[in-house]
């Protein structure tokens, strides 16, 4: 079986203008930040972004201008407050935001990786969200009503992980149940690009099989990338960078700061 290991920038040419993104990991845990950076600066423009939790992965996307529409539950820097720079372009209607609950979302994700083309869920009755994203069906079989929700089918998904092969099978060490959704999110894409802080034999997969979070016939793309994930967090690795997180949150608060942050990114990746 021929190696998935690429080069970031290689790996990142998947991601083509007008695709649908679907960004992993959970708030300040396991952002994909090496991917997305990369992405940033990039020739991809026009994205619409899935992402369960978003953080700095969105934000910079938006500050970059890569960014179309946003789908998800959320999009903050935790402790650091409210994403500045996507705050503003959801209110003066520069990138479209698609509002969802946790568990609505999840439920797109998992139809999108069934091959559904919708999802359905009661999470949404009642709510206002429902207006944007639901529509109530009648079931064939009797029962009460649910929402129909269009399913989430990603061009191409980046993910954040402790570890793979060469292969592309991915080890998470002590997953998180409770927030973790990135193998149901990698099996939602129609491509996969993993970043990883250490390459691990396959033997070594295969002896921590029950580990293994997303086989490698998910995975299109496996990228070396220590600290990665940094500013955020990768669970027994390190902490969020509170340091960082706080230099990046002020510079979301204006439009200055955020574009003289994406060039200096790209200045540092020339």
């Amino acid at each position: 079986m021929r190696s998935k290991l690429t080069e970031i920038d290689a790996a990142i040419g998947l991601c083509g203008s007008g695709s649908s993104v679907a960004l992993g990991g959970a708030t300040m845990r396991r952002k994909p930040m090496a991917l997305a950076r990369a992405l940033a600066v990039s020739d991809a423009d026009r994205l619409d972004l899935w992402t369960w939790i978003g953080s700095t992965d969105v934000d910079l996307l938006i500050g970059a201008g890569k960014v179309r529409s946003v789908n998800s539950a959320y999009v903050g820097f935790g402790a650091f407050g409210l994403a500045q720079t996507s705050r503003r372009a959801f209110a003066d209607g520069s990138v479209e935001f698609r509002d969802w609950s946790e568990s609505s979302l999840v439920a797109s994700f998992r139809a999108g990786a069934a091959g559904l083309p919708v999802s359905l869920t009661r999470a949404l009755a009642g709510t206002s969200l429902a207006e944007e994203i639901a529509e109530q069906v009648d079931l064939p079989f009797g029962g009460r009503g649910l929402m129909a929700t269009p399913a989430a089918r990603p061009d191409v998904a980046l993910i954040h992980a402790q570890s793979a092969d060469e292969l592309g099978n991915v080890r998470r060490r002590r997953p998180n149940r409770s927030d973790d959704i990135d193998h149901v999110i990698a099996a939602s894409a129609r491509k996969v690009i993993v970043s990883v802080e250490e390459v691990e034999d396959t033997e070594t997969i295969l002896a921590n099989r029950d580990e293994t979070l997303i086989p490698g016939n998910y995975v299109s793309a496996v990228v070396h990338a220590p600290e990665g994930a940094l500013p955020t967090g990768c669970d027994g690795y390190y902490d969020p960078d509170l340091e960082q997180l706080a230099a990046y949150a002020e510079a979301s608060r204006t439009p200055e700061g955020i574009a003289a942050y994406v060039e200096d990114l790209a200045g540092a990746r020339r």
